[in-house]
């Protein structure tokens, strides 16, 4: 299972934790990255040693709350460069800015010194010149941990299975020229008007979201704990199939007090907000990301990333199995035969393409016919899932 990856991943970051961690971070110019459509964009990045190719986003930077941590920063490239901690509240010497702070040179490597903070997500980036940077490709996430476990947001929060994060950024190829991307402080800055061609989540867009795997996947009733993240210069609005249950639990790595209900959600530039997602019953569908501009509100782009949610299949899972259903086609009412092993109350929910819940309700009997009634539904084709202490079953059926 895909998930699978990402919880050895984590529980690898885990295992490395000590009371000072210690973190690597390489500044490079001169990347390349290719475009859903085949463009090649210049760009700057970080990465984790000197071995390993430039990527944007950059590495995520994993801490545990507490701890004293350190970022070794080199810069290979020949124009300075900072780290600045988005929303650590580190002290100024360590902020990385480089009028109040420092810039690291060429060939040249600095030290940040911070006391990792409170459990959440938050961000890093260049902050020389930092709208030209930023556009570049010179950010990455952080991701402060609790000591005491991995799958909890924080200390006294909630437990998840499974820790997805997405990090959304836009790029203008006329912001990515050598011209433009080379630009010193002693330079006066040109900066084109921003009209970016790309919007990506984690680095993909279009089909590459797919083909990377840039998606939720888990199994039924686990609970998965999303991070979002917002590094570019349009807003971003969230929005959530009905079926997840999407609750927000945290903004800007600061709990709320009660979790938030919700279909979706606005994440602006810098933002950073956690939610949990669950279904009970096998789910796909997708989550989607529009692109709005902060100028005029308008709409400019739509990306989708992909949400499956299966059965595991376990010696102590249910069983199961399919249902017949008839009339299907059908308008008012659908019908089917109670298996003969089922004589208890029975959970039944009727789900519409998007996931959304239609119908939900409880039903006794035992082996015997049962109808429910669907003539409020629209037209279209819909999932029946019916369950028992031992068994679910599952039917498709169509509103004609």
């Amino acid at each position: 299972m895909k998930h699978l990856l990402y919880f050895i991943l984590a529980t690898f970051c885990w295992t490395q934790a000590s009371s000072q961690t210690e973190l690597l971070l390489v500044g490079q110019t001169y990347g390349q990255m290719e475009m859903h459509d085949g463009e090649q964009l210049f760009t700057f990045g970080y990465t984790a040693d000197y071995d390993t190719p430039m990527y944007v986003p950059g590495p995520t930077l994993h801490m545990i709350e507490g701890d004293s941590v350190i970022i070794d920063f080199h810069n290979s490239s020949m124009i300075p460069h900072t780290v600045h901690l988005h929303g650590l509240d580190v002290d100024q010497a360590n902020d990385g800015v480089p009028q109040t702070s420092f810039s690291v040179p060429h060939q040249e490597h600095g030290f940040y010194h911070l006391r990792a903070p409170h459990p959440g997500t938050y961000l890093y980036h260049c902050h020389f010149l930092s709208s030209i940077h930023v556009q570049s490709g010179m950010y990455g996430l952080v991701i402060v941990h609790p000591a005491s476990d991995p799958n909890l947001t924080w200390e006294g929060g909630y437990e998840f299975d499974n820790d997805f994060s997405f990090l959304t950024f836009e790029f203008d190829s006329d912001w990515h020229s050598f011209a433009i991307l080379n630009q010193t402080m002693g330079d006066e800055a040109i900066l084109p008007i921003f009209d970016p061609e790309y919007f990506m989540i984690n680095g993909a867009s279009e089909q590459q979201l797919a083909d990377s795997s840039v998606g939720v996947y888990s199994f039924v009733n686990e609970v998965n704990h999303l991070r979002l993240a917002n590094i570019g210069f349009c807003a971003n609005r969230v929005s959530f199939p009905a079926a997840l249950d999407a609750r927000i639990i945290a903004s800007d790595g600061r709990p709320f007090d009660e979790p938030l209900l919700a279909d979706s959600i606005w994440v602006l530039p810098g933002e950073r907000y956690d939610v949990l997602v669950d279904s009970e019953v096998p789910f796909s569908g997708e989550i989607i990301f529009d692109y709005v501009s902060m100028n005029n509100g308008e709409l400019l782009n739509t990306q989708a990333i992909e949400v499956e949610i299966e059965l595991a299949i376990g010696t102590n899972e249910l069983a199961i199995e399919s249902l017949e259903v008839f009339p299907n086609p059908t308008s008012d009412r659908l019908s089917f035969q109670v298996p003969e092993n089922d004589h208890m109350r029975l959970h039944f929910q009727v789900y519409d393409q998007a996931g959304k819940q239609c119908i939900s309700s409880v039903i006794s009997a035992s082996g015997g016919m049962c109808n429910i009634d669907v003539s409020a539904l629209a037209q279209g084709s819909y999932t029946l899932v019916l369950s028992s202490e031992s068994t679910y079953y599952h039917a498709q059926f169509v509103i004609d």
